[in-house]
């Protein structure tokens, strides 16, 4: 019998609990003790700049309604509110005669609410589209807010560039595209690596905060003949996104593969959901392939509405299956150690004809007896050039491959020679294609090739409607691919829901005025928001 009735020391919070939230509730006090509020006399760069210089992390930066012209770009690296009167009151004009001027720089971290908003940011003819941005926004930060803003006919690359390894919101704001894409989005040094490659060597983080959310926007094109570039989402280095409840109209969702751009990696994981995307077939744009088009990674996509001149919903591509010269990952060849490839070799030996005729080329040998569509999906390599080609079919002594090549202007006719030696290969799966997902952690600006053990990584589309003005073959509102070794049923499923999938609440919760927090960490764990 106990001598002393006493509750279980399970049922007490423990030691470290109480103190972490004494110390939270303490550190929210202090902030919001702390915090000012520091009003600009105007909207001109100058008074503006002073305001937020004088600013401390946590503080309040307003600015006026009015209207201003900057050549100069607002750099800043305090984490901060920086809140105009709204749309169409506080308005600041792209004046930059560079085409690499910025409006903004701002270099965040992850101690503070960080937010932008109540402008209207006007362009100009005085800039260009380049590969620049008008707002770059850097850094850590877990909670950024970029709400209630315009962006109207800017004529840079991207109306905004969010890198690093930035987290929250960016939402209720209104693009008016002209020359270039509303934003351009990637998580580089997720986990304080580089080039997405802790993204990539990370799990999946399905419905959580850990992503930037797009959500409640307003997109807009009828100023550009060639939109294809002119999209409302572009995303690589590992960019971790969550794309939901926006208007689009003549705006399109695009990313890169661990290709085009170096030694960056493809987009990490895309959520899409319930948007309304439109594409104006009385304008002059004609119809366009896809409404969404994803280069690498997985995606969830669901019950979004396409109308117009839209011919399928999403299509899955690889760049690598191109023969060019990929400087850090080459080209999928079935002899490429970046990919997964089946050790057999299945047949060699030298090039006796080429014939390259648009859009099917061929190589034949004439000393081979091979069984006829025998070799199908898979890769011929050309030993001399150490590139590699799909193939299409065969006959006993030719191979048939595309001869077509985005980056070569369409036809590419310079890889075969007479004499040229070759190997046929099978490739299992290419390192960050379409419907793969977390793999080896890779490190270093010039790695040495090895595959990353990446797991399967399925791409999910269900529940979504795509209806054509005009109809033809290709309409579809399911997932088409480009490139044969992205898998039906491996890669990617129509018509099925992500097992275990819960979405994130809605809106997103930074959309809610947060109480202060001291870090990622803590906010995922334990802070709530009003």
């Amino acid at each position: 019998m106990h001598r002393f009735s006493h509750k279980p020391i399970d049922k007490l919070p423990p030691i470290w609990l109480i103190l972490l939230l004494a110390f939270i509730a303490l550190f929210g006090i202090v902030v919001a003790a702390s915090a000012a509020t520091i009003t600009a006399t105007d909207t001109s760069y100058m008074s503006v700049s002073n305001a937020v210089k004088q600013a401390s992390s946590g503080d309040t930066v307003s600015v006026p309604s009015g209207s201003s012209t900057w050549t100069s770009t607002l750099s800043f690296t305090n984490d901060i509110q920086l809140i105009g009167a709204g749309i169409g009151q506080t308005i600041i004009t792209d004046g930059g005669t560079s085409s690499t001027t910025q409006l903004i720089n701002w270099v965040t971290s992850s101690n503070h609410f960080n937010r932008l908003s109540g402008f209207t940011f006007l362009g100009t003819t005085n800039t260009t589209a380049t590969s620049y941005f008008t707002i770059g926004i850097s850094g850590t930060s877990h909670a950024l807010r970029v709400d209630h803003c315009k962006f109207d006919t800017l004529q840079t690359a991207y109306n905004i560039s969010v890198s690093g390894w930035v987290y929250g919101v960016i939402d209720n704001n209104i693009f008016n595209l002209h020359g270039g894409g509303a934003m351009q989005v990637g998580h580089e040094t997720y986990g304080g690596y580089a080039y997405g490659d802790g993204s990539w060597a990370d799990a999946d983080s399905w419905g959580t905060t850990n992503a930037l959310y797009i959500e409640s926007n307003l997109y807009l094109n009828y100023y550009d003949p060639a939109p294809g570039a002119r999209g409302a989402l572009d995303c690589e280095n590992g960019a971790r996104l969550v794309f939901r409840y926006n208007t689009s109209t003549n705006c399109l969702i695009g990313s890169h593969g661990t290709e085009s751009g170096g030694r960056e990696r493809s987009v990490r994981t895309m959520e899409i959901y319930n948007n309304y995307i439109f594409w104006d077939t009385n304008n002059f744009f004609g119809e366009v392939p896809w409404a969404m088009y994803l280069r690498g990674g997985t995606a969830t996509i669901f019950s979004n509405t396409v109308y117009g001149g839209i011919q399928r919903l999403v299509t899955l591509a690889d760049y690598r299956m191109y023969p060019n010269a990929f400087a850090t990952w080459g080209n999928i060849s079935g002899v490429n150690n970046w990919d997964s490839n089946n050790a057999t070799l299945f047949a060699s030996g030298h090039c006796t004809a080429v014939a390259n005729t648009y859009p099917i080329a061929s190589m034949t040998d004439s000393g081979a007896n091979w069984t006829p569509f025998a070799f199908n999906g898979l890769y011929v390599a050309n030993t001399n050039l150490g590139v590699g080609f799909e193939i299409i079919s065969n006959s006993a002594t030719v191979l048939y491959f595309s001869e077509y090549n985005p980056y070569a202007g369409g036809d590419n006719l310079t890889h075969w020679t007479v004499a040229d030696g070759y190997s046929i290969h099978q490739v299992y799966a290419a390192i960050d294609q379409p419907g793969m997902g977390r793999g080896d952690l890779i490190t270093g600006d010039s790695p040495t090739p090895s595959w990353p053990h990446e797991l399967s990584d399925p791409v999910y589309t269900w529940g979504n409607a795509l209806t054509m003005v005009l109809q033809n073959e290709y309409n579809t509102n399911a997932a088409t691919i480009e490139w044969d070794g992205i898998v039906s049923g491996r890669d990617y499923f129509n018509q099925v829901a992500r097992p275990a999938y819960t979405p994130l609440v809605y809106p997103h919760p930074l959309v809610s005025s947060p109480v202060a927090y001291s870090g990622p960490v803590l906010y995922n764990a334990i802070l709530r928001f009003n």
